[in-house]
């Protein structure tokens, strides 16, 4: 194995103890590791972090740094942000306490970095599984949402196709951007793609590197806390979004994307039985296209 010394792994845990080891295991069984790895506790109260440093301690014969860093509660962007400040490596790379990376997945970044001086986000195609199913997956081809000679930061607006597990950006990037909004409880990951993603380039890998396991615990299990930060968000960038694309056709699309959010939240809701949430969420659907 080759060791790669300008990527440093982040990721963000709590209460894991069932997943985090399958997740190390496949940043460890890479074709070429990391720098290094930096797993940021969120106050755990279960076992994790004791598996983190014994599974560290039994692998010290492998050259890649690791840090464990502990915080009281304040969510997956703290933890993110404490972790990126605790990173020596020029590129980040994010990745769930309980999603799997491809064993090539490193190796294919680094090609990108090494071939292309001027991109400074890179991310990749990825499996969504379910862990009561692992045999049931389903392609997430993001490589075909991004469109080369389109503005970035529009086509996510429009569309989300930057999922955390595959995404290693450029840390110089992120500090410049003013890291995880702390205050997004939720949705904190696509609030800082767009930031990132202001007159940059992108660089999507067209293969699938990594699997994003899908179960119950999942952040986006919260339905109307994600679609609440959703619309913060939404609220946050729509003056941008009307300078780039002019007042018509950026009213039009926060229209679109307002009457997106609204449907795939409420039927997500109902999904899964919330139905207090999408009893909420359709009620403030016409209000909320009205005040856009």
């Amino acid at each position: 194995m080759i060791n790669n010394n300008l990527i440093s792994v982040i990721i963000p845990m709590y209460n894991n103890s069932s997943e985090i080891i399958k997740t190390l295991d496949t940043v460890y069984n890479q074709t070429v590791l990391p720098y290094e790895i930096v797993v940021c506790d969120d106050g755990s109260s279960d076992n994790s972090v004791s598996l983190v440093k014994n599974y560290f301690e039994n692998k010290k014969e492998i050259i890649v740094n690791t840090k464990i860093i502990m915080q009281n509660n304040q969510g997956a962007g703290a933890a993110r942000n404490n972790a990126i400040k605790n990173t020596s490596g020029k590129w980040i790379a994010f990745l769930d306490s309980d999603d799997l990376w491809m064993p090539n997945k490193l190796e294919k970044v680094c090609d990108i970095i090494k071939k292309y001086e001027d991109i400074n986000i890179i991310s990749h195609n990825e499996y969504s599984i379910y862990s009561e199913n692992n045999k049931n997956k389903k392609l997430n081809d993001y490589s075909n949402w991004y469109n080369t000679k389109q503005d970035l930061f529009v086509q996510l607006f429009e569309q989300n196709f930057f999922s955390t597990s595959c995404m290693v950006v450029k840390k110089k990037l992120i500090e410049n951007a003013g890291f995880f909004d702390e205050s997004l409880r939720s949705a904190q990951d696509y609030d800082l793609w767009l930031r990132v993603s202001d007159k940059q380039r992108a660089y999507i890998i067209d293969e699938p590197l990594a699997y994003y396991v899908v179960r119950s615990g999942n952040i986006s299990s919260n339905t109307y806390r994600r679609y609440l930060c959703e619309m913060r968000i939404i609220d946050k960038y729509k003056h941008q979004v009307c300078q780039l694309l002019g007042k018509n056709k950026g009213e039009k699309l926060i229209k679109s994307k307002i009457l997106k959010i609204h449907l795939i939240e409420g039927h997500a809701a109902i999904r899964n039985k919330q139905f207090g949430a999408a009893i909420k969420i359709t009620v403030r659907m016409i209000p909320s296209l009205v005040r856009k």
